[in-house]
């Protein structure tokens, strides 16, 4: 996996590049469908001191791109050690206001619009950042047609975007950083049976971690209903169902079962 660089951003002239190149003793890297993609890494002592708010590209395991912004810096001036969390870039229009009421004729451009589509919706929103870091893609904006009577009111950017994405069933924000200003639309979630994936240990993951919490499982369950109603008399004479397979592994894990609905075995 490549080293975090940090990037120099111009939005006054649209341009990109990089500044320094970081090397993490430690990192942890959080990417989310939706929601905030997140990250924490600890620098070695001869890297040069981060800013807070400086942006940084760090990879994936399997190659792809993410563009953060430092969100907090703890530094140990004792051992001149750097523990730095990191925030998607989306998370920059957090510092942006749509100031005033927004409404459908004002996103639309047409008086007497009592809706707005996504499309529409998102593109004016985004013409209020105090600094271009976001466009919408030129081609296959925006995969929906909907149309609502979207209103904010002194909302930053951010939330107002996620209100739109939140009222719409099955979608993401998709993000190109090939470009600058960064790209981004609003897209389906593939369906069941339209991803394209697949997981390969030392292809494209490094590694998987599965952890099992004993404390909700349980291999042998004593089913009652109501009125300490039990299952013995249906069950020959026995009042536990086990789950032999798991119980061969994990040893026999006992629980009660109640449903105060059920008055008849």
């Amino acid at each position: 996996m490549k080293n975090p660089v940090v990037l120099t951003v111009d939005t006054a002239n649209a341009s990109i590049s990089s500044a320094a190149i970081l090397y993490p003793q430690k990192m942890q890297l959080s990417l989310r469908v939706n929601g905030q993609s997140t990250c924490s890494m600890t620098l070695a002592p001869e890297c040069a001191d981060v800013e807070i708010g400086s942006i940084i590209q760090v990879w994936a395991p399997n190659g792809d791109t993410c563009i953060m912004y430092v969100k907090t810096r703890n530094r140990d001036y004792a051992t001149k050690m750097q523990t730095l969390t990191l925030e998607h870039v989306f998370g920059l229009l957090k510092d942006m206001i749509a100031f005033g009421e927004i409404t459908p004729p004002i996103m639309s451009g047409h008086d007497g619009d009592t809706t707005v589509s996504v499309k529409k919706a998102v593109r004016y929103l985004l013409t209020l950042q105090t600094a271009e870091y976001f466009k919408m893609r030129n081609s296959g904006d925006c995969d929906f047609s909907d149309e609502a009577g979207w209103k904010f009111t002194n909302s930053d950017i951010l939330s107002a975007l996620n209100s739109i994405a939140d009222s719409i069933e099955d979608c993401q924000w998709q993000f190109d950083f090939s470009v600058f200003p960064w790209r981004l639309q609003l897209v389906e979630i593939p369906g069941e049976n339209e991803v394209d994936m697949e997981m390969r240990l030392a292809r494209n993951i490094s590694g998987i971690k599965v952890n099992v919490d004993r404390s909700q499982m349980y291999t042998r369950a004593y089913p009652t209903g109501k009125n300490d109603l039990h299952i013995d008399s249906v069950n020959s004479d026995v009042s536990y169902v086990d789950n032999t397979t798991a119980a061969a592994q994990y040893g026999i894990i006992c629980k009660v079962i109640t449903d105060s609905t059920i008055d008849n075995a």
